[in-house]
Order: structure tokens, then sequence, then C-alpha cells
């Protein structure tokens, strides 16, 4: 088996009330957490919040993280998922 590959999980929100914010983050750290061979760590967060950044180490591909992180969201967010 491959080693991980450590990446750099970047997430925008177009709607970044403090409240969405929140749950937002917290949705994606536990999604990341699921997927990462080791703890998230945060790297950085804008001054306004609405972009912040997780590094993970994992096996999975770019594209397939984008995609776990999507259904983790939406399932919890009543389908909207994040867009990227």
């Amino acid at each position: 088996m491959a080693d991980a590959t450590r990446y750099l999980v970047v997430i925008q929100l177009k709607e970044a009330t403090k409240a969405r914010v929140s749950k937002v983050v917290q949705l994606v750290k536990t999604e990341l957490t699921r997927l990462s061979e080791t703890a998230p760590e945060l790297a950085f967060t804008s001054a306004m919040a609405d972009c912040f950044g997780f590094f993970v180490k994992t096996n999975l591909g770019p594209a397939k993280i984008t995609s776990a992180i999507n259904l983790h969201y939406a399932s919890r967010d009543g389908g909207r998922g994040l867009h990227p």
C-alpha cells in the first residue's frame, strides 16, 4: 500500500454567518478526522472566517476527499452540501 499523502484542505464559504461558520468548521473537522490517518491540523482561518484550511494525511486523492466532505455535510445540512 502506498504511503499516505499530506494535503491542505481549503474550504471557502459563500454564506459566512457566525452560526454557519461554526457549524461548517465542526462538520468538516469531524469528517476529516474520519478520513485522516492523523488528527486534522488547522492550518489557517481568514480574518472573516469565511475561508479556512486543515492539513490531513490520507491515502485518498483530492476528488475523494472533496466528495466525502460534501456527502458528510449535505447529509447534516438539509442537502445543501459544500460546493468547491
